[in-house]
């Protein structure tokens, strides 16, 4: 009875064949489009440049003190720090010679900039809140650590004010955008699925399939598994011919561990149907 049902089903969801073009072209177009379009937005070989940054500064600033090793570390890491004044600073910014500028107060700081957020701004500017947090809070921290007799070796202030832990680490690489959508893509087609077994409903609507159905002897979890197995199998044949010609004529790759992107795709489409 199950063998005879996948077989009638299998029928019945084939009769839409502007189903089946459907999930295995539209991947393949909509990678094709997004990868263009944001090809310069994702780009994995992409290098931060050196970019100069205006300060000025108060001497009353918790940072003064060592601002001097806080411009060797962001020196080492591509930021130059200048000290100007905003006048000279704003004119070098229009003109593209500066990136930013940042006024340090006694209690807070004032960054000023021009246009959208660039990688490099967006770098410093978060690296540079990070250290004067650690700077506004070090006193607390010295005065805490005193009140419960801990060695301050042992944490995170020392003998040189140096409580910054710098650390290189290796980051994720960048996918490209072809990988990137290559990959989105597919995952979104796949549950689009669902509007197969939703046509193989209507199908046996339109041919009273589930009365006459109702007269044999299959139980309800025979008739699911026998919708579910033909949907299965046919959306994963159209994922497989997406992903084949996605990474013959793109060059998409899913990553070391191509079983484990297999299987948890094939579970993907079992829970779409």
């Amino acid at each position: 009875m199950l063998i005879a049902l996948i077989k009638n089903n299998f029928k019945l969801v084939l009769r839409r064949k502007i189903f089946i073009l459907f999930m295995v072209i539209l991947p393949i177009v909509l990678t094709a489009l997004l990868a263009s379009a944001f090809s310069e937005e994702l780009r994995p070989g992409y290098k931060l440049k050196t970019i100069t940054v205006g300060y000025k500064i108060d001497k009353e600033s918790s940072l003064s003190d060592d601002f001097e090793k806080i411009k060797k570390e962001f020196k080492d890491n591509k930021i130059i720090l200048k000290e100007t004044n905003i006048d000279d600073a704003t004119e070098k910014i229009n003109i593209g010679n500066m990136a930013s500028f940042i006024d340090i107060k006694k209690d807070n700081y004032v960054i000023h900039r021009k246009g959208k957020l660039s990688i490099e701004n967006m770098a410093f500017e978060g690296s540079f809140s990070t250290v004067a947090k650690g700077f506004d809070s070090k006193k607390v921290l010295i005065e805490y650590l005193t009140e419960k007799k801990i060695n301050p070796q042992n944490s995170l202030t020392t003998e040189d004010n140096n409580f910054v832990d710098v650390e290189k680490i290796k980051a994720d690489p960048i996918p490209s955008s072809t990988n990137y959508y290559g990959i989105t893509e597919i995952i979104f087609v796949i549950w689009c699925g669902m509007l197969i077994g939703s046509n193989l409903d209507n199908e046996e609507r339109k041919c009273g399939l589930k009365k006459r159905i109702s007269l044999t002897t299959a139980n309800p979890f025979m008739i699911m598994i026998g919708r579910i197995i033909p949907v299965t199998i046919l959306v994963l044949l159209q994922i497989i011919i997406a992903v084949v010609v996605s990474n013959i004529l793109m060059g998409v790759c899913w990553g070391p561990n191509i079983a484990l992107s297999a299987f948890i795709i094939f579970l993907e489409i079992v829970a779409s149907i």
